[in-house]
């Protein structure tokens, strides 16, 4: 089974992207437009990374944050945000998160900081392989 992403933006361009992306490199893309609802998708889904916004309707980024790592098999958790002050970036690893990245964002730079994080929780074996590693088997 591979890589299970939960995306969660309240704007659908964003949500859109980062699912079609994510996708394309060979990930299970489940996605929210808002912190309520990405609560209950990780709850029912049991996504292994979760890519969120700080601003959303409901529930904001750094609660959900906080809601899922107090779970048993707490996802990765990458916040992807505009918030790109010290203040936000700290709080936002206070909360839990594993990684930060500030919008605007390169897909590739996501999929890339995805998976070094992947690396680093010990899922490495269940990252798809880019077209390159494909090959090169």
């Amino acid at each position: 089974m591979g890589i299970k992403v939960l995306t969660v933006d309240s704007g659908a361009d964003v949500r859109h992207l980062i699912e079609t992306r994510l996708k394309k490199a060979g990930y299970a893309v489940i996605a929210a437009a808002n912190g309520d609802d990405a609560a209950q998708l990780a709850q029912a889904e049991q996504p292994d990374v979760v890519i969120s916004g700080v601003r959303l309707p409901g529930l904001d980024g750094l609660a959900l944050t906080r809601r899922l790592k107090d779970q048993p098999n707490a996802p990765l958790v990458i916040l992807l945000t505009i918030l790109v002050d010290d203040h936000h970036i700290a709080a936002g690893f206070e909360a839990g998160a594993d990684d930060y990245l500030t919008k605007p964002f390169s897909p590739l730079v996501l999929i890339e900081r995805l998976r070094v994080n992947l690396i680093r929780s010990g899922l490495s074996q269940s990252i798809p392989k880019t077209d390159k590693e494909a090959a090169d088997e």
